[in-house]
């Protein structure tokens, strides 16, 4: 039996970008982690007439979107989001012109493929990102050039996709280069990831970046530097320092209020925002203990607060 008559299994986890926000498009240097929670990519062959069938799931199983494409152009035919079932034929077509040879024209069946998210649609860890990352490992094509290709973005989170735990993620002469952080905070449990409550679109932060100019390499450089230090602190102080210095140069680069000053002015300890600014989640470095931490959150409508150790990868910290 070939390949593409298997049932193949992608597993892809999640992200979040510690240090390094916005100015990892133009070359700094960033700290990302993976997180617990990622997506499963199933691919069988259907049983019926020739072409793909496409399901996706929610975490809690509930069918979110369903689609029928075309084989072997991979065009988008019909299903109950045309605007979802329109991103995924870009990716499909994309992903047929890189794979050398035309990935569906060999096979006897058509393909039915299912997802399924083990977080939350709108926190933002990376339903798209896990997706590429699935794909271009059933395809076998290079994930970072499927992305440029079609989503777009710095492709740090492609890096978190396959991780084991966090990584330093810098983009140079547009090549990714990825490799261990050793980041492995003695005070992470003192460090906690907040929801907003509400998902900020990722390509709509980096227009937004894009209008403020390119950065200067001096900023990038103290950027870079800031992703480095992370990983070298060893008090919670310290951490929290490094978190207010970067939050205060993007936020006057962006001309944007910083998160802490905006909606927690008067929080004891330090918040960060992760990625584009404006929603998904922040980082929460404070020594209060996690039910005064939920407790003051939740007055304010924020009730999902979790702990650096469920929701982090970290190889090292399950041996």
């Amino acid at each position: 039996m070939s390949q593409i008559d298997q049932i193949s299994r992608f597993y892809s986890h999640g992200k979040l970008l510690l240090f390094g926000e916005y100015l990892v498009l133009d070359g700094a240097l960033a700290l990302a982690v993976p997180t617990q929670k990622g997506q499963l990519l199933t691919v069988k062959p259907a049983s019926e007439e020739k072409g793909l069938y496409w399901k996706s799931y929610d975490v809690k199983g509930g069918l979110w979107f369903e689609g029928r494409y075309s084989m072997p152009e991979g065009r988008y035919l019909e299903g109950n989001d045309d605007q979802v079932g329109s991103r995924l034929a870009q990716l499909l077509q994309a992903g047929r012109k890189l794979a050398g040879k035309p990935w569906m024209d060999g096979s006897k069946w058509g393909f039915e493929v299912e997802t399924r998210l083990e977080f939350p649609r709108d926190w933002g860890l990376g339903s798209s990102s896990t997706l590429v990352a699935g794909l271009a490992r059933w395809w076998q094509v290079d994930p970072y050039v499927l992305l440029a290709g079609t989503f777009g973005g710095s492709g740090y989170d492609l890096a978190c996709a396959e991780a084991e735990g966090p990584v330093f993620y810098r983009r140079e002469n547009g090549k990714a280069e990825v490799k261990a952080a050793g980041f492995h905070p003695p005070f992470s449990h003192q460090l906690f990831f907040l929801f907003l409550e509400q998902k900020q679109n990722s390509r709509t932060g980096i227009a937004r970046y894009r209008e403020r100019g390119r950065a200067t390499p001096g900023l990038i450089r103290e950027i870079s530097r800031y992703s480095e230090e992370a990983t070298q602190v060893n008090t919670l102080r310290e951490f929290q320092s490094l978190m207010e210095k970067q939050e205060t140069l993007i936020g006057d680069f962006l001309g944007v209020l910083p998160v802490q000053q905006s909606i927690f002015p008067d929080f004891s300890g330090r918040i960060k925002s992760l990625g584009a600014w404006g929603g998904d989640f922040v980082l929460v470095a404070s020594d209060q203990p996690l039910a005064v931490l939920q407790a003051y959150f939740s007055t304010l409508g924020f009730p999902t607060l979790i702990p650096y150790s469920e929701m982090v990868l970290d190889i090292k910290n399950f041996d």
